[in-house]
């Protein structure tokens, strides 16, 4: 089965302030964390390494080794996960199958990027919405884009144009033939979640996990 764990993290602490917090994290992980230049960003991967390690526990791969892909997306044998975040939240979809995700919080959205990365049916499609529907269909078109390139592990060197999204079919078109994964859209208030895989059998709702708790769990 396909699972998604989301958490909050704006009440963990910034690891510049609180290094405990970074203790039970890999030397990559850490690395990683401290090349943030702001708090935000910090918070974020440490969020995304914690929930990691909470994610393969529960899925028999506590000591899981994690390595990283032509175009840097992390993988270890046996399972197949992916992270985004978005503001205070960070998930992580894991599962039997390649798998992508994206989670970016609603704002209004701007034009420039719709007519940069969206195909012509995308933007007819996100056009006939208004207001904050639109503000919420453009997120929805952006989070599904993006969990189809992070799924192929190409990411921004596939051109967000080179492929088709349905929301309505919850497919996605490639050089004009259908692949042959799904995308799933999750309910998360004020954010658009969209997660990408051929897994059929697929957690309907995202299991949220303390962040607060998994920074205790994971402190040594």
């Amino acid at each position: 089965m396909l699972t998604l764990y989301i958490t909050d993290i704006s009440d963990l602490d910034d690891p510049m302030e609180s290094p405990e917090i970074l203790s039970g994290l890999s030397e990559n992980r850490k690395g990683k964390i401290l090349r943030h230049k702001s708090t935000e960003g910090r918070l974020q991967s440490v969020g995304a390494g914690l929930l990691l390690m909470y994610a393969l526990r529960m899925h028999g791969f506590e000591d899981a080794n994690i390595a990283e892909g032509k175009h840097g997306k992390p993988y270890c044998e046996g399972i197949c996960f992916n992270l985004s975040h978005s503001a205070d939240r960070v998930i992580c979809a894991i599962g039997d199958f390649p798998v992508g995700c994206d989670i970016e919080k609603i704002k209004p959205f701007r034009k420039s990027l719709a007519e940069r990365f969206f195909t012509d049916s995308e933007n007819a499609w996100l056009y006939s919405f208004e207001g904050k529907e639109r503000d919420a269909a453009f997120f929805r078109l952006w989070t599904a884009k993006e969990s189809y390139m992070k799924l192929t592990g190409e990411g921004f060197s596939l051109s967000a144009k080179d492929f088709l999204v349905d929301l309505k079919e919850n497919t996605v078109t490639r050089r004009k033939e259908l692949t042959a994964c799904r995308l799933y859209e999750l309910y998360h208030p004020d954010y658009c979640i969209t997660v990408c895989s051929a897994e059929k059998d697929i957690q309907k709702e995202a299991i949220p996990v303390s962040a607060r708790l998994l920074a205790d769990m994971y402190t040594k």
